[in-house]
């Protein structure tokens, strides 16, 4: 069993000498803004998704085509090199 006479004193020693004691409203209140934060975190994860479908969407209707876009020619470093039909004649001329 607990003793709870030794409780009741350690709390009234912590509350007497200036110690901030803990209560259950300030444990629920840090609780809650606990769940606050996890359900906003919840909302932008399945939300964000979907904001950048809509942003897809409004890119493909309003994106002009211009002849100097020359995004289809950058490649990543993982990619392999084109093969040039010259390239297959040096080597076997040998």
């Amino acid at each position: 069993m607990v003793n709870t006479a030794f409780i009741q004193a350690l709390a009234a020693e912590t509350a007497k000498d200036g110690g901030k004691v803990f209560t259950f409203t300030s444990i629920i209140k840090f609780g809650l803004l606990c769940l606050l934060v996890m359900a906003l975190i919840y909302v932008l994860a399945v939300l964000t998704p979907k904001i950048a479908a809509a942003i897809d969407k409004y890119l493909q209707k309003h994106r002009t085509s211009s002849s100097d876009d020359r995004t289809s020619e950058v490649r990543s470093i993982y990619d392999s090199p084109q093969k040039n039909s010259d390239d297959d004649n040096s080597k076997s001329n040998g």
